[in-house]
This record gives structure tokens, C-alpha cells and sequence, in this order.
């Protein structure tokens, strides 16, 4: 008669954990093989599209080539540090400025306040992203990474005594 193996809970909950790691790890870096720079958006201006805390990727790409409805990023002064995300409502490549409505006003930005287009986003993924940005999210992450490795081999050395 064979006998059944039993599953550890544990174990199961465990490789869990390492799975949605390894996924958040390649959804915070594998994009950016591929010249897509993330950020976490801040602002909830694109809602319903975008919302607050997803994370956007976006591609730097010629903006004298956007077109009505597009959503990009920029930054609304030349030195600002705060990142915008709005929708293009006109671009006009003669004088080098897209059309915007930025805090319920239109707004013209030169090109060189330009980022770039969004391609896709992930919802809610910008605030894990900017937790694992800092030191404690990166020790958080190996610390946990390293206790399920931890436990899953206690689980191995267990079975063989």
C-alpha cells in the first residue's frame, strides 16, 4: 500500500511567498530591459485610467509624434522634482508645446520638460515599489526572501530525520 504524502501548509505558504517575490521583482526591473523607466504615480489626475499608487511605465519617445488622448509624463516647470501624468489634448510641433489640463486648466509644456509615454501600468504596484526603493524595503525583502528559504529547508531537513 503507498503512503500518501502529507502537505505542509507551511511549505505551501512559503513557496507562495517566493512566487509573488520573484513576480514583483520582475515586474520592478525586467520592463526596464526594455527602456521603459517605472514611477510611481502620486497624483490621482488620470483617475479612472491611473490611479494613485500604480505604477507607470513609460518610454522616452520623439514628442513631436503624440497624438490627441496619449498619456504622458513631464514635469510641469523645467526644475521641478514632482512628476506629472496627463493626457495630451493638443500638440503643436512648431512650437515645440503640448496641450494638457493640468489642475483643471489647460496648460502648454515645452518639450523640454518632457518625459516620455505611458505605456501600461500595474495598479497599486507604485506603492510597493517605493517601499522596496528605500533601505528598509530592500532589507525587508531579503529578510523575508531569506525566511521562507529558511523555513522550506528546515521542512527538507525535518523529512529526512
Amino acid at each position: 500500500m503507498a503512503r500518501k504524502k502529507k502537505i505542509n501548509p507551511l511549505h505551501i505558504y512559503c513557496y507562495f511567498v517566493i512566487l509573488i517575490q520573484i513576480l514583483l521583482y520582475c515586474a520592478l526591473t525586467v520592463p526596464s530591459l526594455f527602456r521603459y523607466k517605472p514611477y510611481a504615480l502620486n497624483s490621482g489626475g488620470m483617475t479612472p485610467v491611473i490611479n494613485k499608487g500604480d505604477l507607470i511605465y513609460v518610454r522616452n519617445s520623439d514628442p513631436a509624434l503624440l497624438e490627441t488622448e496619449d498619456i504622458i509624463c513631464f514635469y510641469p516647470e523645467e526644475f521641478a522634482l514632482t512628476l506629472q501624468t496627463q493626457k495630451v489634448i493638443t500638440n503643436d510641433p512648431d512650437r515645440q508645446q503640448i496641450e494638457t489640463i493640468i489642475s483643471d486648466e489647460r496648460g502648454k509644456i515645452p518639450y523640454s520638460c518632457y518625459i516620455g509615454k505611458v505605456a501600461f501600468h500595474l495598479p497599486l504596484l507604485g506603492y510597493v515599489g517605493r517601499f522596496l526603493s528605500t533601505i528598509a524595503g530592500r532589507i525587508c525583502y531579503l529578510a523575508v526572501l531569506g525566511a521562507m528559504i529558511l523555513l522550506i529547508e528546515m521542512f527538507y531537513l525535518s523529512k529526512r530525520s
